[in-house]
């Protein structure tokens, strides 16, 4: 009788497992569809008309011959343009599912040329790899991608600089270099959000996030990622490419 007991509670306490274990699976499936669904919504409602705010806008000013409301029509384009380039990355962010690494390294590599250039910055951006097959998850890849575009928005806004060096390499885990050769950093390494929102990323990808300044700023994130089997080379400009902003 005791034998029969034990073996019917193992047998309830498995089921409740295998149960609990079911719902968290649901639980996902339904953020996984959720997040498609807005990221859907977004693209056809937001974006068609951010579009149509930046065809009209670039209509009328072709048309517009006072410098102020020319000035005003092209800032309102420009931010229309913008927008919609950020609401691109961010339904990319939430894509959900597994995407590869070399995705990620892409991705981020053509959205630092293309956003360094937009803003008259040179840039000299290194990510062939070998790189190793690995999956990653949003949630990394989210994370990884706005410390990057939150570095390089930095660059842009502070340092000053003329060029900026971007790296993105394999080395025990993802390690990504952003350098400058602008005024250096000022003020305590803890001070601003955006930074102190680039380490608390940095945590929750296990990983480190050093700010140096060495004739220039340079941001330096690694990120442990696993195993590296599989390794092969990427050519940068090839595979996905980072929104445009037309």
């Amino acid at each position: 009788i005791y034998l029969l007991n034990s073996s019917r509670q193992r047998q309830k306490q498995r089921l409740a497992e295998l149960e609990v274990l079911r719902l968290r699976q649901e639980r996902t499936i339904a953020e996984l569809e959720l997040r498609e669904r807005l990221g859907r919504d977004m693209h056809d409602d937001l974006g068609a008309g951010l579009s149509a705010l930046k065809l009209r806008s670039e209509m009328a000013l072709r048309k517009e011959t006072d410098p102020a409301q020319r000035e005003l029509l092209r800032t309102l384009a420009g931010n229309a343009g913008d927008l919609m380039a950020s609401m691109r990355q961010i339904i990319w962010a939430m894509n959900g599912g597994q995407a590869s690494l070399e995705d990620l390294v892409v991705y981020t590599a053509s959205h630092a040329r293309t956003y360094l250039a937009d803003n008259g910055l040179q840039a000299q951006v290194t990510s062939d790899g070998p790189w190793p097959g690995l999956q990653l998850d949003s949630e990394t890849r989210r994370n990884v991608f706005l410390i990057v575009k939150e570095a390089l928005h930095n660059v842009v806004k502070h340092a000053q600089a003329r060029t900026v060096q971007v790296v993105l390499r394999w080395e025990n885990g993802l390690h990504v270099e952003v350098r400058d050769d602008g005024q250096g950093f000022s003020g305590a390494e803890g001070g601003g959000n955006g930074l102190r929102n680039m380490h608390k990323r940095a945590a929750m990808l296990g990983g480190t996030l050093e700010v140096r300044s060495e004739g220039g700023t340079a941001i330096v994130l690694q990120v442990p990622l696993g195993p590296a089997p599989n390794l092969r080379s990427i050519v940068p400009e090839a595979g996905a490419s980072a929104p445009s902003r037309a």
